[in-house]
């Protein structure tokens, strides 16, 4: 009983401390600082690149490369009138016009990319479930609080009115039984 009172009041001093917490915005903050849902919100934006990247394969890719060739003069393979540096170059452009492993590999990812969504609305569902049911449970436990403080002070009041009773002399057998017990 001493420690369901001492709870009783360290609530009553956190509300006067802290604002009152609505449902809204006891869903809002849960959402928005759930580190399991944002988590969860991340691997839907990597799923979400993951996929462009696998997408971006379809475009036409440009390759340039570059070869540097230097002799050395003081080398016994070295030849009278060669070139002593000399650069090759060349540019490569390639389009993929149909590849089973790209398509594949470009659907694998849409279908994480559902599936990572799938997953981030289930546990903002899940989120919210679990904030109501207790932002409910609460209240319903408050409301019993009021309800027994209420009831407490009723029986006070008539506790004060049978021992008035009681010392006029107007009081019963059953009257002057709760008036010793007080």
């Amino acid at each position: 009983n001493l420690i369901f009172l001492q709870e009783i009041s360290l609530l009553n001093e956190s509300r006067l401390k802290y604002p009152i917490l609505t449902l809204k915005t006891a869903v809002d903050r849960a959402l928005n600082e759930n580190l399991d849902l944002l988590q969860i919100k991340q691997n839907v934006f990597t799923s979400y690149y993951s996929s462009k990247v696998a997408n971006s394969k379809r475009l036409p890719q440009l390759t340039a490369n570059m070869n540097y060739n230097a002799l050395d003069d003081r080398s016994p393979t070295f030849i009278q009138g060669a070139a002593t540096n000399s650069v090759t170059s060349y540019l490569q452009l390639s389009q993929v016009i149909f590849s089973d492993q790209i398509n594949a590999s470009v659907f694998i990812e849409k279908l994480a990319l559902d599936s990572s969504r799938k997953a981030y609305e289930q546990e903002q569902l899940n989120t919210i479930y679990y904030v109501a049911s207790t932002y409910v449970y609460l209240l319903q436990l408050n409301a019993q609080l009021e309800i027994q403080m209420s009831n407490y002070s009723l029986l006070r009041e008539t506790l004060d009115v049978a021992k008035i009773n009681y010392n006029v002399g107007a009081g019963g057998l059953q009257d002057a039984l709760d008036a010793g017990h007080a």
